[in-house]
This record gives C-alpha cells, structure tokens and sequence, in this order.
C-alpha cells in the first residue's frame, strides 16, 4: 500500500501514512510541526496518492453532526467523484449514511487501494440522477477543465437538492467558471463555523460551500 510507495520514495517515517488513521492529516498536533514548514511537500504527497482535499476529524466530526442536525440520524448522503473514498470513510465512520460513486476516470487514482468500496462506478451527473432519494450531495475538487462540475449543478437543481461543494473559494483550480457563475450560495452558521476549523493544502484557498 501507501508504506511502500513512501519508502520507495525514501521519505522520513514521519511523512509516511501507513493506514487510513495516518491520512487523516492533522494540522495541530505539535509533532506536526515539520508539516506546516513544508506544506507544498506534503501537499505534493497527498496529491499523487490521489487525495485532494485534507480529511481531518476536526471538521469531519462537526460537519457530520451538522448533517444529523439538518436532515436527522438517518441522513442520507451522495458523495459523486468520491475518489479513493477517504472522506466517506470519515463520515461512515461517525454514523452517516453515504453512497459512494466515481467513474475512475482520474489516473492518480487507478491501480491504487481504496479507502472505501465504492457503491456505483458512474459519471456524477448519472449519479445524482441515479440517487435523487438522498438528502443532499458532497461535491470535491471537481475538475476545472471540463463541464462536470456544472452538469453536476444542473442535476441537483432538477431534483431540488443541495450540494456541499469543497474546493476553491474562486474560480481557480476547482470546478469551471460557468459553475462559479450558476452556483447559488446559501448562507449557513454551521458551515461558516466548520470553515473556520477547515483548512485546504497549500497553496489553494479552499473552502466548503453549501450551494442550492
């Protein structure tokens, strides 16, 4: 798994995320210190392994209660371009109903172990229409040279969903233009709380929107 790669790699074996517990990236811990003084390395690490965006149980936890809040014990989440799964087993493991679906698509994320079973292999516009019963649908680090991401948007609209997006504040490395421009953001206490806890790898200014 991911032990072979860092040692290949010879990186310290403080860098080296040896199982799931490992990837969770905690930024706060002191003997962490190293991460923060070489955040594009690390960065640069997690990218190839094909994670995008750093699962931590700092925000994990309080967006998974929000969801409980919101839609009650028994939510049911969708999660399209789920990738290697981390997130969905972060949320899986803090009691929340979730679908994982992905298309494979994304070389950096063939031939390599997943986090989690994906339920469906599928495109993310099929997906939402697919699984139109959930309550709402998590959106991560779209692509921003295609349309997916408005596709997805298009989807969600049709079938009077939400969709939790988590990528750049602006237009940038996330998601088209055209989907910046049609998003509608809601204005929510909760996610603008969990925003404070969350913080996306250097050096893109990531954010978690709540988007109708």
């Amino acid at each position: 798994m991911l032990k072979d790669y860092f040692e290949h790699k010879k990186i310290k074996v403080e860098d080296r995320c040896e199982d799931y517990y490992d990837f969770l990236y905690d930024y706060h811990k002191e003997d962490h210190i190293r991460l923060e003084r070489d955040k594009d390395h690390i960065t640069n690490l997690y990218h190839q392994e094909g994670v995008y965006i750093p699962v931590a149980w700092e925000w994990v936890v309080p967006l998974s209660k929000l969801l409980k809040e919101k839609y009650g014990e028994e939510v049911q989440v969708l999660e399209v371009m789920s990738g290697r799964g981390l997130l969905a087993q972060a949320l899986k493991e803090k009691g929340i109903n979730i679908i994982t679906t992905d298309n494979l698509n994304f070389k950096e994320i063939r031939n390599k172990n997943m986090f989690v079973d994906l339920d469906d292999i599928l495109d993310a516009e099929e997906a939402v229409r697919k699984y139109n019963h959930v309550d709402i649908v998590i959106m991560s680090y779209p692509p921003n040279d295609c349309d997916v991401s408005e596709r997805v948007l298009r989807a969600v609209r049709d079938n009077n969903l939400y969709v939790l997006f988590i990528g750049d504040e602006e237009p940038g490395y996330t998601a088209s233009r055209e989907f910046y421009k049609q998003m509608k953001i809601i204005e929510d206490e909760g996610i603008n709380k969990i925003n404070d806890l969350y913080k996306g790898f250097q050096p893109y200014n990531d954010i978690i929107y709540l988007i109708e």
